[in-house]
């Protein structure tokens, strides 16, 4: 797998190095005199024309006092602000005695890489109308989303809280992310649930039952590792039965 650390598809060089160097009030001849360039090449970097090679890019970089992020943003700088998913509704289904539960998840924006969230658990037709309300946050990197949500439904339950976790890489394309769960039964025992995300509202007499549950395969495993490891592949069929 390949992980980018720089993007490239949006640089633009020359038009960077141009707007450095009249903020600095330099001559294109200053500039070429200190990395031994003529003012013409300075001038052809500047409009695209030619590309510098590293040795000189860091020159300039020198030249007019900027990092070299100025030039090739990285990854995480652009993905700060930007939800791995599509939509600000998400639809997550998990299983208690037997029954398939559904819930809605909106998401707001926030600062500092962080989005409030509202969860509604126990929702019906894909309505917000739901038997508990939580609040809380969700905080995300380039491979991974936290959702911590705390029960202000009752008085009772504010101890309550809710934590989700789940692989979300941006080169993800899928509307489906397994994740887990962990919260609280009724009688406040700790438990932990495998669930599923969706973009888009399911069908609930589409989606496997038996796949969100612990499989004697995962139990082996859980055994071996002595941890209980989320996988991180895309689920569309693994999941969700497709009509």
């Amino acid at each position: 797998m390949v992980i980018y650390l720089y993007d490239i598809t949006n640089t633009n060089l020359g038009e960077v190095l141009r707007k450095q160097r009249k903020l600095k009030h330099l001559s294109l001849e200053y500039v070429g005199n200190m990395v031994y360039k003529t003012k013409a090449t300075i001038s052809k970097y500047e409009k695209g024309e030619i590309i510098p090679d590293f040795i000189t890019v860091l020159e300039l970089c020198n030249v007019l006092e900027i990092d070299i992020s100025k030039l090739a943003p990285s990854v995480a700088e652009i993905y700060t602000s930007i939800l791995p998913f599509n939509t600000d509704t998400l639809y997550l289904y998990y299983v208690t005695s037997n029954k398939l539960m559904s819930s809605i998840i909106k998401l707001r924006f926030g600062t500092n890489n962080t989005y409030s969230a509202s969860l509604y658990n126990g929702t019906k037709n894909n309505v917000v109308n739901s038997t508990y309300y939580y609040e809380g946050t969700i905080e995300f990197s380039k491979f991974v989303t936290y959702m911590n949500f705390k029960n202000t439904s009752f008085d009772k339950m504010k101890l309550e809280q809710v934590h989700i976790i789940l692989s979300s890489p941006f080169s993800n394309t899928s509307n489906y992310f397994n994740c887990f769960i962990t919260g609280l039964t009724t009688n406040f025992i700790p438990i932990v649930k495998m669930g599923l995300i969706s973009t888009i509202p399911l069908d609930p007499s589409k989606i496997d039952i038996k796949k969100l549950k612990i499989s004697k395969k995962e139990l082996q495993k859980i055994s071996s590792d002595n941890a209980w490891i989320l996988e991180t592949k895309l689920y569309d069929s693994f999941f969700y039965d497709e009509p």
